[in-house]
Parts: C-alpha cells; structure tokens; sequence
C-alpha cells in the first residue's frame, strides 16, 4: 500500500473514531437529559391533574374527573395516567398501548429510554381526596431523538466527505515530492539518471529529494566512468598490443556480424603465417622478432590501403589475417599475386636475410557463412601452400577444375583417426614461471598433430576441424593420457601440467568418470593436473559444466581459466567456480610498461583472482620489461618467449 493511501486511510479511521466517539457521548448525555425531562413532564402534569379534579373528587364526581384526565390523555403523550382514591380504590387507569413508532429497534435498544411513574396527592381543604400517577409515552421522544440523530449523522457525512476530499488533495500535492522520488528511482534502474528540479517546501521532503539528485547524479557519473571504462576494455580486447592491429576476437565480431545482417555479398579471406618464426626468435632476440612482427603489420597496411575497410588482424605469434568485402574470385587471383610481391619486399628489411619467409592461404567466402567454416577453408588453403613451396599464396576453389585438392571431411578423419591410433597426436611444452613457487616446474601442454616428420601442425590449425567432426573428445583424452603415462614414468612431485580440456569433452556422457578413474593410478600426484578451459567455452555451457568441474575438483584435480577478461562483462561466474588459476587474455598484458591503464586493468584481475584464492598469470609475456613490470603489479606467474 502506498504511503498517501495509508495516510489517506490513517485519517479516515481518526475521523470514524471522532464520530463514534463522539456519537457515543451525546447518546449518553441524551439519554440522561430526556429521562430528567420525562420526569420533570410527568411531575407536572401530575401536579397540574391534582389540582384539576380535587372539586370533582371533593363532589364524587368521577365521570367528570375522568373528562379531565381523557382530554390530556387524549393528547397521546402518556403512557399511562392512574387515579387512585384515598382508601387506595383504583377509580382511573388509562393505558396508551401503541408500541410501534417509526424508529428501527435497535435505535430504541441502544437509546433505551425508561420514562419514571410520577405522582401527585388531589386534596382540597387539607383533606387528602386521592393521588394521581403519570408516566410519560416515550415513543414521541424516540422519533425525535432518531430524526436528529439522521440529521447529524447525514451532516457529519457531508463533512466527513468534504474534509476527505480535501484531506486527499493536500495529501497529493504534500506527497508529490515522493512520486517524483519513485519516478525518478524507476528511471534510475533503467540508466536515465533523472533530477528533480522542483523541490518541496517540507523540510524533510526536501532534505530527502535532495538526497535523491545527488544520488541520480553520482551514479550517473559512476555509470558515465563505467562505460567509458568497459569501452577501453573492450577496445583493448580488440586489439593486439605489439603491432596496434586488430585481433581474432574484433575478427570473429566481425564475421558474426556479417551473417548477422543477412546481406547477400561476398569477399576474401587471407591467412598469412611467417615460417619457423620461433627459431627466428630463437637466434636474433625477442626485441629482433617483434620489430618483424611489427613491419609485417605495416607492410599488410601497406599493401591494402586502398582497400575500402579493410579488416587487418594478428590472430596469433606470427599469424596474420586479412578480410576484404565485395572481392570477386579474379580480384582474389589479384590480391594473391600482390602477397607473393609481399614477401618479396622483406628482403628489403635489413634483419631478414633469408628469402624463406612464409605462406598465405586465400579463400572466397559468403557473408552468410559460419566463421568455422570459413577458417576451415583459408586454413586448408595455408595447409597446401605449405605443400607446394615458400612465398606463394593458394586460394581454395571449390567449384573450379583447377582447384588446389584439399583435405575433405573424410581425408581429415582418416588423418586423425592415424594420428590417434599412430599416437601422431602428442604434446609440446611451454614453461610457466610461478614466482611463489619457485622450487616448482609449471608447464602447459600444447596439442601438435605430425602430418609428416617435416609437416607438424599446431593445434590452432587443426583443432577446430576435430571439433566439427566430433572427435576432439577423442583427441583430447590422448593428449590426457600421455600426460598422465608421463607422470607415471616421471613421478615428480614438484612439476604440475596444464591440459586443456575443450567443453564438448567435458560434456561428454561418462567422460569425467573416465577422467577421475584414469587419474587414480597418479594417486597424491593427480593433484598436479590442472584442467584447463576457456573463459568463452565456460560462459557458453555454464550450468551444464558447473557439477562436473565440481566432481573434478573434488577429486583433487585443479581448475585453470584460459583467455580471462575476454568476455570482461560476466566475470560472475567466478563465484560459482572453485578456480586455481586464471591465464589472463594476451591483449591486456602485452606492452604494458606504457599503458598505465592496462596495469590497473591487470591489477584488477590479479585482485578478483585473489579474492577466490585463485592465482594469475599472464600470457604471452615477451620481454623482460613487461615481466618486471607484471611481478611489481602483483602477478603470480608468466607464459612466454621471456621463459621459454
């Protein structure tokens, strides 16, 4: 209930208990005023007869003494007149019997009104002739006594009536301040931040309204601060912090939108991957590597620049990506014969002397296809331009004669269903320095498939294709257990493994009870395994993965988030996850010694983590520099070249 309806209803109830109140008092006082008139009526009439028919009674009249008595009897006003002689012989009694009157009963039950007998002695010369008793009728008193009171209570309601309306007016303009207060609340929850410029002349309304704007106004510039934050962020999370290119999330945003806005058209897209770029790094330095990288991204602004809206992007190490819209397949054999001229221009850089410098696939698509299939294509594509030889440029035709023949859906079943039963399919390492626990070896398994001795493909390459055809659960339980025969054959208590398990694993009927019994023969050392999952995979199956990362972890396992503060808006779930561990999203971490901003943003993250007991890392960390800068900040531990 509102509080003008309760204030209404408050003085509504003060005013009935005034009029019952008051009612009650005046029956009261009535009630004892028209007994004492009753009484005092009585008396007088009965004085007044006494005198009247003495003569009469002096003579032995009685006929002529009863005229009298008859003619005031007549009148109606008396209950009862009673002539008695002087030896107490009853010579008169008349009774007035009418008992109804126009008042309801249970008027005359709550007035209830008892006229006294009143009496008088008829004596002429000082002898006593008789006595005379009158009581008075009530009825005419009841019928006046109800008359007024339907007058009175018909003017108390009009009154009532009209200090209601009255009252509920001043009531509405007293209270319009509180409207105004719950109008702007309700604005407030839907971020319009509202001020109350007309403020009462209470002064508690007052205080409270003005409350109320500051409130409105510190949230809105609360909100305004949190925008223009999760913005930064989010424009961060888009970008690659080496060579200020986009990255593949702002790459799949923008495939997504495309199919989104279900226009018909058709463009390019171009993969292009630097060879053996590790072992480059290996020999000239990091700092050598990244200036590569860098003029990599400016050669590929470079070449595309008169491109409308060209989509430019570092998917990954020394991966690039180009999107081009509105491309025919002719425009497409013209982009392809432009990249060969690209890697020709790197002999032109100083610190590249050899004339090995990469591969590019190509590959038509349609806005309306799914990004998995499009990467599919420009994937297989880069495949065989590996095939066939360096600096050259293939593009995936699926209609034409002289197509290049790529893998099929079949062909890349058959080759993992080798590498599964071949054991093709193995791990890599990386390090993971962990500064608290130094006497500890961390290390990530990295998945790799072996085409040939000399063709090794790294899991970026191939495992979104094991997820189409259904059998990255497969892959993923190898990779499983050659961690754990590992540590059967090497049980060091000190060293803990990274593993990445995909969602459509762990979601697989019986397979965390596969898990938990392949992990019983480790016994004290299933505690090293840390599960990894990506913060995409975990948001998009949250109620599904949650009882069964719960029975994992409860098995001892540990829980590792890979890819944290990419989708920054739902950090929620790390309340409801018992996490060891968060890989914070690269694009945050790298150049982070001139961005004070991504400091806080890391130091934020480091401090969720904590606050669920779990540790941060960062990825991808490539000099010492930023390292330094990562462990003053607060974090737990580092991936990359830097301790690799």
């Amino acid at each position: 209930m509102t509080l003008s309806k309760q204030l209404f209803l408050t003085v509504f109830i003060t005013l009935m208990s005034l009029f019952g109140g008051m009612s009650y008092f005046t029956l009261a006082n009535t009630e004892k005023f028209v007994q004492k008139q009753l009484a005092q009526s009585a008396q007088d009439i009965a004085n007044t007869l006494s005198f009247s028919i003495a003569p009469s009674l002096k003579n032995d009249d009685v006929a002529n003494a009863k005229r009298i008595i008859d003619v005031l009897f007549q009148s109606g006003y008396y209950e009862n007149i009673k002539l008695i002689s002087s030896n107490d012989v009853e010579l008169i009694d008349l009774i007035n019997e009418q008992d109804s009157f126009d008042v309801p009963d249970w008027f005359i039950q709550v007035v209830n009104i008892s006229p006294p007998v009143k009496q008088a002695y008829v004596i002429d010369g000082g002898i006593q002739l008789g006595k005379v008793f009158v009581q008075c009728h009530p009825g005419f008193v009841y019928e006046q006594a109800y008359e007024t009171m339907k007058e009175g209570v018909y003017l108390l309601f009009v009154i009532t009536l009209l200090v209601m309306t009255l009252g509920y007016a001043l009531l509405y303009i007293l209270l319009l301040p509180l409207r105004e207060i719950k109008k702007q609340a309700k604005l407030i929850t839907k971020k319009n931040f509202y001020k109350i410029t007309s403020l009462p002349w209470a002064s508690d309304l007052h205080s409270i309204v003005k409350a109320m704007n500051y409130l409105s106004e510190r949230l809105r510039i609360s909100f305004e601060k949190q925008q223009k934050l999760v913005k930064h962020l989010q424009e961060k999370a888009y970008f690659d912090g080496l060579t200020g290119l986009k990255n593949t999330l702002w790459l799949k945003h923008k495939l997504y939108l495309l199919r989104k806005n279900k226009e018909p058209g058709q463009g390019v897209y171009l993969l292009l991957e630097l060879v053996d770029f590790k072992s480059y790094n290996d020999r000239h330095g990091r700092m050598s590597g990244d200036q590569v990288l860098i003029e990599t991204a400016r050669l590929l602004e470079t070449n595309f620049k008169t491109e409308f809206n060209p989509i430019i992007a570092r998917v990954e190490g020394a991966c690039f990506a180009v999107v081009l819209l509105n491309k025919t397949l002719e425009e497409a054999q013209k982009i392809a014969t432009s990249i060969s001229a690209l890697f020709g221009r790197y002999t032109q850089i100083a610190f590249m002397s050899s004339n090995k410098i990469g591969h590019a696939g190509m590959t038509l698509f349609n806005y309306s296809e799914k990004e998995l299939d499009i990467s599919k294509k420009v994937s297989n594509a880069l495949t065989q331009a590996k095939v066939e030889g360096m600096n050259n440029c293939v593009i995936y035709q699926e209609t034409k004669q002289d197509a290049v023949k790529l893998r099929t859906d079949t062909q890349w079943k058959k080759l993992f269903t080798q590498g599964l039963k071949e054991k093709k399919i193995y791990c890599d390492f990386e390090t993971v320095k962990m500064y608290a626990h130094a006497d500890n070896e961390y290390v990530e398994c990295l998945a790799r498939l072996e085409i040939t001795e000399n063709n090794i493909l790294l899991a970026n390459e191939w495992i979104y294709i094991a997820q189409k055809l259904q059998m990255i659960h497969q892959v993923d339980l190898m990779v499983f257990s050659s961690i754990i025969e590992k540590m059967q054959s090497e049980p060091i208590s000190y060293k803990y493994y990274f593993i990445h398990l995909s969602s459509e694993t762990l979601l697989q009927p019986f397979y965390p009870e596969d898990i938990l019994s392949r992990i019983s023969v480790l016994g004290h050392l299933k505690g090293n395994i840390i599960i990894e999952l990506s913060e995409y995979e975990l948001i998009q199956h949250l109620e599904a993965l949650k009882p069964i990362l719960e029975k994992l972890t409860q098995a001892g396992l540990k829980l590792s988030i890979d890819h944290f503060g990419a989708n920054i808006n739902q950090l929620h779930y790390m309340q409801d996850f018992p996490i060891s561990y968060i890989k914070i999203y690269p694009a945050f971490t790298q150049d982070i010694v001139s961005h004070v901003e991504n400091q806080m943003l890391i130091k934020t993250f480091i401090d969720i983590a904590h606050s669920v007991k779990a540790k941060a890392i960062a990825k991808h960390v490539e000099n010492k520099e930023n390292m330094l800068t990562l462990h003053k900040i607060g974090i737990d531990g580092v991936t990359g070249y830097i301790v690799s």
